[in-house]
Order: C-alpha cells, then structure tokens, then sequence
C-alpha cells in the first residue's frame, strides 16, 4: 500500500513549540506519489486519548485560473490544457481514551493496506474512499440536442466527519462545471465580484448564469466544498459579478487565499429526486447512505442517446475517490505523547533485497525447498516449532486475525482461534472441540445460544439447537435454507425414510401443540388416528376405540381382565345405536342424578315425548297429582256433560274419578269418561232401594300421551237398564299425573 522515507518525529515530554513534524520524504498511497519537499511542523493533538496520524490522498483538477502557467505564451496566452494534480492532506483523527484500543487491535485494523468497511456506521465514513450513494437517471422523455457532458456532484454531504447529520445538497453543471474565472477583489460591501480576466469568451460563457460557487486555495487543498451564492450577470460584460445576497460564507471575503475562482453551476437542489433540464430527471438512493463533498457522477449525451447510462439503473459515484495510510498512532496524556510508527519502509536496494536482521516482502515470494520456522529441522514443505502453550502461526483474514496455538504438555492440543480465543480444538486422543479448549467427548461444542446444522447448499432447510439465557431449556428447531421462517416438515425417521423398529420419548410431561397424527401425515384434529383402533389400558383393564367393527360400524368396548363387560355400538346398516352390557351386568342412567330425557329437554327422572311400549310391569313408587285439568257434576241426560281442558302436553297419567246416587229402586246406572272421543274408563252401581240415597264410585285411569294445547271432555249415561233419571247425578275430575 504505501512505502515511505519520511517519518513523523518522535518526542516525548512537556509540550513545546514544535514538538511534532512531518520530514520530508516520499510516500506510496494506492500507487499515488505523495511528495512532502520539506519538514512540516505539525500541530499536537488536543484532546488526550488516542489519535491516528494518516494521510488522506486524491486527485484534483487544475485549470489555467487557478495557475496561469498553464497558459500557453507562445500563442498568446490562450488557455490550452488542463492538469491533474495528486494533493494530499496529514489528518490526526481521534479514536477514543486510552485504553479504547490497544496498539495490536490498531496496528491489526490500519497497518499496511486501509480497512474495508462492509457495513460501516456513521461515524465510521470518515474512512470510506467514496460516498455509498449510488445515482440513476431517467432519459426517456429527455429532448435536449446539442451535446453536453451533465456533471450532478454533492456540494455538501449529509453527514459531518464525525458522524453528525448535516443537509445534504447537490448542484449540477451542463458542461461538467468547466465554466471558471479568476477573481480579482470581491467587494462585500457592494455586492460586486470584479473578475481578473473577462475576455469575450468569459462573458459569453457567464451572460445567463444565476448561480456561482466561489472557491479559493482552502477548497482545493483540503477538498471542503465553496460559498454557492446566487447571482446577477448585468454588469458581466464589465468584468463584474453582482451578488444577489449579503455575504454568508463561513469564512470573510479578506481570508480567502488565492487563487480565488468562480465557477459556473446551473442549479442546486436538497432534494434527492429532481429533473436536471429538457426531461433528464436524476434520483439518489432513500436509504441509509453516506453522501461526501466532492462526489460527482458525469452524464454524456448526445442528440439521440445519453452514454455510459441505462435508464433507472443505478450507478456509484465516479469520484473524487481518496485513499488513505496510517502513519502513527499517537496517544496523548497530559503531559507527554507517544507514538506507535504504522508506516510502512520500503528497503533501499544498497542494503541487499532482504535484510537477515530483519526486513519486509512486499512483492511475491516463491519457496521452492522447505520452510522451517523455530527449528532447523525441515521434515515437511512448512515446520512450524514452538515451545508448549505457545503460538504457532497468525492468519489475517479480512479484518480478523486467526491464531494457531498448541495447547501444554499436560494437554496437548492444537488451537486455531480468534482474538477472542473462540475456536477449534484438536485434542491428543482424537477428541474434537468448538467453543472449549479442552473437550471431554470425540465431539464437544459449547455454544453461548445456539448451534446450527444446515443444508442449505442442497436446497434443504437447518436444524439448530438453542436455549435462552438462564432458563435451563433445550430448543432442537427447524428452519428454512435462509433461516427466516419455518421448514416444511420436520422428519425422525429411519434408513431411506423408512420405519425404525421403536421410537422411544422419556419424560414426566409432554406438550405437543396443534394436531397429532397417527397413522395419517395430515392430521385434522388434536389427535387423528387412522387406519386401527385406540386402546387405553390400566393394569389389566382397557378401553378400546374401534371406528370400523367389521364392515358394520363403530364402537367403544370396556373390558376387564381380557374380557368385555359393556359396549356403546353404532350400526351403520340398520342406523341404530346400541348401549350393551355383558355378563347379566346392570346399566344405569343418571346414576348420581339428573334427569333422562328421550325426544325432548327432560324437565322429570324420565321424560318421553312418544309413546311406551313395555312387555311387562312399570313399577312406580308413587305419584305426584301436577294440577287438576277438569272437574264436572250434574245429571248424565241427552249426550252427558261436554267440556274442554289444556294440557301442557307431554307423557301423562289421566285419572278420572266418577261419584253419584240415585232416587229410584232397582236402579242400574253409570257412566263412560272419554280424553277427545277416546273412552279412558267407566264406572257403574246397582240401586235398589226406592227413594233412598244409594251412591255409587267408579275409577279409570289410563297412561297416554296428549300434545300440548287444548282436549275434550265427555261424560256419557251409559243406561245399562235403559232408563234415565234426572237424580242420577255423576261427579267427575280429570287430573294430570306425570312419572315422579
């Protein structure tokens, strides 16, 4: 990267006067000359802590106003040519207190070739060569036909060298900010620019301008950006410049150093989408990105094509690009500074091409014998010796340096890691570790959260197994190829994905959340069994499910010591369900309580809404008389007593009570109860005694069963001795008497 034979002098002590210089000397950035043709006296740091010494190197262009030697005299004085020059700039950057960093850990990040940032934070950009932000163009509805070379650079960018957010602002030119004039005064007083030289070509290319940057020798040398100041061109063909504004520049117009120029912009804006002129719209990346000073990016166009562009295709910025070396690291302290020298010496040929006291390689070298490195002894392409417990070789990989240590004489091992120690460790023995110097087992890894296993490289997902902090859990999870959702599918299976003889899960509880399947790889419930029965079994009793008995249908049996004792079975064929004990074993409903109903909500122990048919007794312990429905009395003449009733409908007892007497001897009489023209009973007496009181009772009761809503009662003369009396009088109630 760099070779240099100047150097920053050391000093140590009480500051003074001087205490720090740049010697003159050459020095190599990135293949850039940097010429330094005498001893500089350099400012020390202000602030203790440590600081990095390093040069910050770019290209710059140089035009004859800015240095009239470049005017060519042979012919007149005419402006003929321009130059690049390589300008450079000693920078002392603050990198933290004192032990923020050791020497290794800034020797390991800056020494020889600079950092490259991948990722970099804002405070960090101060390193990068080029702003990150990228730039594209859109021409479709571009019109313009003359040729023209677009120059769009960012005036000021939008984060500060330490990090700080600032407006970000960017000016365009039409002819690559090529327009430029030397300045003769700048009078903040009348607002008027008078210009050093203002032939007729200078005042043609400024007559329309309305906005100019005014630069001087600060601008150019440490790369900041100028004053951007609008304008008024009526006083142009004068040599004058009129400024539209009061002085607003960050330093006064007496401070500039010349050589001071103007240079021609054609707009400027903060905004990172907008159109340049004639339908070419320019847009800059939304995101988080480091936009510096200086960066420019050219669009040529011709009559029927923009060059170098395709459209919304986005491009980085095409300069300034800056390189870097670290010179030193300086840490200051109250009252002294140290340095740590971080340049890099190239060897002069007088001293042979390598020094055996000690020297540096910087191009290729080709060993075609053997190496040894610590020995004499050369017993393969590279011998490597070291004393136990020590290292044995450092590798630089990126930003990150890998050791190889072995490990004691009491443990042999060999160790590859980081500056960290995490790493890989071969164990005498044939023990293997990651994460732990000293693995007990052939495979022993020791992970702060997680270990991954992955497949990616065939399409498959990744198995990682984990934990969260404290909690004494194991997580065994299954991801995708890119680790950001869930796998397909998670298998434990045997050879070729086929059956293992027996899986067995020991543990007090187990959880599975979602659907289980047995038998079946799409379960559709919390647990879907196909293709056999479910058992559950207690010493030795079980219960079985079985969902096809036969062809017939389902069943759930209960068995004790082998045998069955009770089944419930679901015939498909005749669609009954059956509930059936073996054994001569009982079947009790509602054991502990509660009512039964069958075709209805059971308001009572059993509750019917159908009819009954039983092949033998109903034995009831007792009735319970809910209400009574009718009562009727009077002589049973013509068609007997009509009357209605409402029932609340249901299974019922019907009871129907009938008293009377008559007056006439040698009577026969009694009568005939109908529930809606349907006979529930009758009851009859045999009067014998002339004009005396003989009464007679009769009864009937019948179980039916009645809709809700409203009957009919009819009381009829049954005239067994086809006579009829009107002292025969019948007393009759209906009343309803549900199961209890």
């Amino acid at each position: 990267n760099a070779k240099i034979t100047g150097t920053i002098t050391r000093t140590e002590g009480p500051y003074a006067s001087e205490n720090m210089s740049l010697d003159k000397g050459r020095y190599y950035v990135d293949g850039l000359l940097v010429e330094n043709e005498s001893k500089i006296d350099v400012a020390q740091p202000s602030k203790n802590g440590l600081h990095l010494a390093y040069l910050d190197v770019w290209t710059r262009h140089i035009c004859a106003a800015e240095d009239n030697t470049l005017l060519e005299p042979a012919l007149g004085g005419p402006d003929t040519t321009s130059r690049i020059k390589t300008a450079w700039q000693l920078r002392c950057r603050y990198l933290g207190a004192k032990d923020a960093f050791t020497p290794d850990e800034i020797r390991k990040r800056y020494y020889g070739v600079w950092p490259e940032l991948s990722s970099p934070e804002p405070s960090d950009y101060w390193q990068l060569p080029l702003g990150t932000g990228r730039m594209k163009i859109d021409s479709t509805n571009f019109t313009r036909i003359e040729n023209q070379l677009y120059r769009v650079e960012v005036h000021t960018g939008n984060f500060d060298e330490n990090g700080e957010a600032t407006t970000l602002k960017f000016k365009w030119s039409r002819d690559n900010g090529s327009v430029v004039a030397a300045v003769k005064d700048i009078n903040t007083t009348t607002k008027i620019i008078t210009l050093a030289d203002a032939d007729l070509k200078i005042q043609n290319a400024f007559g329309d301008a309305n906005l100019i940057e005014i630069c001087d020798e600060v601008c150019s040398r440490t790369g900041a950006p100028g004053y951007l100041v609008s304008v008024d061109m009526s006083l142009i063909r004068e040599g004058k410049i009129n400024l539209k504004e009061n002085w607003g520049y960050e330093r006064s117009a007496a401070a500039l150093e010349a050589p001071i120029i103007v240079r021609r912009w054609d707009g400027v804006q903060s905004v990172k989408n907008f159109e340049l002129e004639d339908g070419l719209t320019v847009a800059f990346d939304a995101d988080d990105v480091y936009y510096r000073s200086g960066d420019y990016w050219l669009i040529p166009t011709r009559t029927d094509a923009v060059i170098g562009w395709e459209n919304n295709v986005s491009q980085p910025a095409h300069g300034v690009e800056h390189h870097f070396a670290a010179l030193a690291l300086i840490t200051k302290e109250t009252n002294k500074c140290t340095f740590e020298n971080l340049g890099v010496i190239f060897q002069p040929l007088t001293k042979g091409n390598v020094s055996k006291a000690g020297d540096t390689i910087n191009g290729d070298l080709a060993v075609l014998g053997r190496l040894s490195v610590g020995s004499s002894i050369f017993n393969a392409p590279l011998s490597i010796n070291a004393d136990a417990g020590g290292k044995l070789m450092s590798l630089k990989a990126s930003d990150e340096t890998w050791r190889v240590n072995q490990g004691s004489e009491d443990t042999p091992s060999l160790r590859i890691t980081d500056n960290d120690g995490n790493g890989l460790t071969l164990k005498k023995g044939g023990n293997v570790g990651i994460g732990t110097a000293d693995p007990k087992f052939k495979l022993d890894v020791k992970a702060d959260k997680w270990i991954k296993l992955g497949l990616e490289g065939m399409g498959g997902g990744q198995l990682q197994i984990g934990c969260n902090p404290n909690d004494n859990k194991i997580f065994l999870e299954a991801f995708n190829s890119t680790g950001d959702g869930h796998a397909a599918e998670f298998l434990l299976t045997g050879r070729n994905a086929q059956n293992v003889p027996k899986l067995s899960l020991c543990a007090d509880t187990t959880y599975i959340k979602g659907n289980v399947g047995i038998g079946t790889n799409s379960p559709a419930d919390k647990l879907d069994i196909a293709g056999g029965s479910l058992r559950v079994s207690y010493d030795n009793d079980h219960i079985e499910i079985d969902p096809w008995v036969g062809s017939n249908g389902s069943a759930i049996s209960f068995h004790e010591s082998g045998q069955q004792k009770a089944n419930l079975y679901w015939n498909k064929g005749n669609q009954i369900f059956h509930v059936n004990s073996a054994g001569g074993s009982n079947t009790c409903l509602n054991l502990n309580g509660g009512n039964v109903g069958i075709g209805i909500m059971p308001q009572y122990k059993l509750d019917v809404n159908g009819s009954i048919n039983v092949t033998q007794d109903i034995r009831c312990a007792r009735w319970k008389v809910t209400r009574v429905l009718r009562q009727a009395a009077g002589p049973l003449t013509g068609n007997g007593l009509l009357g209605n009733f409402t029932s609340s409908g249901g299974m019922l007892l019907v009871y129907a009570f009938g008293s009377g007497f008559s007056r006439t001897a040698g009577r026969t009489i009694g009568m005939q109860i109908n529930v809606d023209d349907m006979m529930m009973g009758s009851a009859s007496i045999f009067a014998n005694e002339a004009s005396s009181h003989k009464s007679f009772v009769g009864t009937s009761i019948m179980i039916t069963s009645i809709g809700a809503g409203n009957h009919t009662l009819k009381l009829y003369n049954l005239n067994l001795d086809s006579q009829t009396d009107a002292n025969d009088i019948f007393d009759v109630t209906v009343m309803e008497l549900p199961f209890r």
